[in-house]
């Protein structure tokens, strides 16, 4: 659903064929997380996201994938390595056939992937949060001309840092890509 969209209970149990119960469940947490709101006219709606709760967004995500950088360059196993730099080239696959859905799921997955590699599952946990909100923001960041490779290789340097057991220096770049994704945010944003 769009932002903007309304909510109505017993139109949303038709359309997924459910009982009200669960979807009045589903609407109440919706709210609670604020991905829903009342609205005087018309009632529960889907929340626009404004452009600064973007920002802040990014300024989380900038720290968290920083930590988990760090805490991968010291935790990370053989089989994080493996799977990090696999799912970098499945992205560069999404890439050459510019499949921005593709795209930018196989992203979520590398960022979660880094913070399974970090071994915290708190980190994961938050992260996982945050990934919701990205989801929301609708047209992916690598709509961007030029995001996609940039991204793929600021990977690898993340990637190469925690295979060295690098903290200081997989945090860094970790901070500095997520950085270079706010940036491309911003291009989209004043579209």
């Amino acid at each position: 659903m769009r932002p903007g969209d309304r909510l109505a209970e017993v139109q949303l149990a038709r359309q997924f064929d459910v009982s009200r119960t669960p979807v009045r469940q589903a609407i109440f947490r919706l709210e609670a997380e604020r991905f829903a709101e009342r609205h005087e006219q018309r009632g529960l709606i889907v929340r626009r996201i404004p452009a600064h709760e973007v920002e802040e967004v990014y300024t989380v995500r900038a720290m968290l994938d920083g930590l988990a950088a760090r805490l991968a360059a010291t935790a990370a196993r053989p089989a994080d390595h493996a799977r990090l730099r696999w799912l970098n080239d499945r992205l560069a696959e999404a890439a050459v056939r510019t499949d921005y859905p593709a795209l930018a799921e196989l992203n979520i997955q590398f960022h979660e992937a880094l913070c399974e590699a970090a071994q915290n599952s708190m980190l994961l946990h938050f992260v996982r949060q945050l990934h919701d909100w990205v989801r929301r923001f609708g047209a992916t960041t690598f709509a961007v001309p030029g995001r996609a490779q940039l991204a793929l290789a600021e990977h690898l340097l993340i990637i190469e840092a925690i295979e060295a057991g690098s903290p200081d220096d997989a945090e860094h770049r970790a901070r500095a890509h997520m950085a270079s994704a706010h940036q491309a945010r911003g291009v989209l944003l004043a579209r």
